[in-house]
């Protein structure tokens, strides 16, 4: 939705008022004026108020809220926001809410995307879509990919939500220092100083960062790494600038969670058996060339005996401190072959070039770890010459998109995701085990 600041001017000779910019009673029905005050009760708008508020947006925040019929951008600091005083202001088929929003449909029913008229614009959280996080636990790899209310937890690398609502933060309130849950899910200082963002966060690297093993003749009955079945992993913090205390480097203070995928077992410096976390010091960074490093950190990871037959591992190196955040290393033997660890899926035909312009609908069978098969609804289309399914369930991929394509070094397994020029896609087979995170093109 497009706002206007709208400016009246007074020009010499000029007899003009503000009010020709703003809509009369007789531009058609204006409606109810009962609008929604800041505590969710019934108001009485007042025009002139909000056409001000229009004019002259003031700050607001949870403690100094907005005139009724108008709404405050953000609850720990924002500006008063309307876009209309009754339903006259609106285009035809919209109605003019309690909040001053021009929203599709009609006040009594419902609005055309999906939100109903008396909830908080600024935050419309869908609360049975936040009770599901913590049990569907989805992906996410930014904030603005979560639900209204929760954010993305980078070390869980899933959507998450520390409080509900206002009561959630209430026991953090003191004398001057108000506390409202806010639209990502967390407590924060209703009016407190905005903190500057970090312009550039660190990286971390792993050295190897990247296993490959001499696949054993014969069936796999057990791990075979070469020599001893266990390896260390070199973990460094790259930072563009530390921060200092007279000569003292305190920061950046990073914590990095190390997480085995399935059948991969490991510890942490600290002796801590995997999933574990690895402090960094910031007393150990040292200026190399341009940049700052810490010393080196060694974690050590085996195959566990819980998948004796497994090809491939991953380990995952997760922070809300870093940019490249989750670091994966993968290890696997040399072979692509993987059908061993976790359900063994169905062989997936190449699938025929579609007619151009092809637009369907069709199923995509896939085994299940309990032996059941698992049928899934797309619809598919032609695109570029290839098939595209889309899963609005999102069973198949993050985005419920696929793009099914044979490797271009024309080995038998599908690649599942949009880059497969790059012929560095994890075969579609692997994809389905749940191990491996892939990026989708959207």
């Amino acid at each position: 939705m497009k706002r206007f600041a709208v400016v009246c001017s007074l020009l010499v000779g000029a007899v003009t008022g503000c009010d020709t910019l703003f809509p009369g009673p007789g531009g058609g029905q204006a409606g109810s004026l009962t609008g929604i005050g800041p505590d969710g009760g019934v108001c009485e708008k007042d025009p002139q108020t909000i056409k001000n508020v229009m004019l002259a947006p003031p700050i607001c925040n949870a403690t100094n809220p907005c005139p009724c019929g108008t709404f405050c951008s953000s609850q720990t600091g924002g500006n008063c926001v309307a876009d209309c005083v009754d339903d006259s202001w609106c285009a035809p088929g919209h109605f003019c809410s309690g909040y001053g929003q021009c929203l599709a449909g009609s006040a009594d029913g419902g609005t055309g995307d999906g939100a109903g008229p008396n909830v908080d614009p600024s935050c419309p959280r869908n609360e049975a879509l936040l009770d599901s996080l913590h049990v569907m636990r989805r992906a996410c790899e930014f904030d603005d990919i979560c639900p209204f209310g929760s954010f993305c937890d980078h070390r869980q690398e899933s959507c998450d939500y520390e409080c509900r609502s206002d009561a959630d933060c209430a026991g953090r309130n003191s004398p001057g220092h108000t506390f409202v849950c806010g639209c990502l899910g967390k407590c924060a200082e209703v009016a407190a100083p905005r903190v500057a963002a970090t312009e550039v966060l660190s990286t971390v690297e792993a050295t190897p960062d990247d296993f490959i093993f001499l696949r054993p003749a014969g069936a796999i009955t057990q791990p075979v790494w070469g020599g001893v079945n266990e390896r260390a992993i070199s973990v460094v913090v790259v930072a563009p600038f530390v921060t200092t205390d007279g000569t003292t480097i305190t920061g950046p203070s990073v914590k990095i969670t190390a997480n085995p995928g399935p059948g991969l077992q490991g510890r942490c410096p600290s002796g801590q058996a995997m999933p574990c976390d690895i402090d960094i010091d910031p007393a150990t960074f040292k200026k190399v060339n341009d940049v700052y490093r810490s010393a080196p950190v060694i974690v050590t990871v085996a195959p566990s005996d819980a998948a004796p037959t497994a090809t491939n591992w991953e380990l995952r190196l997760s922070s809300n401190q870093i940019s490249n955040s989750p670091k994966s290393i993968p290890l696997r033997y040399a072979s692509a072959v993987d059908n061993s660890v976790g359900p063994n899926y169905q062989t997936i035909p190449q699938p025929p070039a579609p007619p151009s312009g092809f637009r369907g609908t069709g199923y995509v069978h896939i085994d299940t770890p309990t032996l059941d098969n698992l049928q899934i609804q797309v619809r598919a289309r032609e695109w570029q010459g290839k098939l595209v399914v889309f899963d609005e369930t999102r069973q198949l991929s993050p985005s419920g998109k696929l793009w099914l394509a044979l490797p271009v070094n024309g080995t038998p397994d599908l690649e599942a995701f949009l880059e497969p020029d790059g012929d560095n896609d994890p075969a579609l087979q692997i994809s389905l085990r749940g191990n491996l995170l892939q990026r989708l093109a959207r």
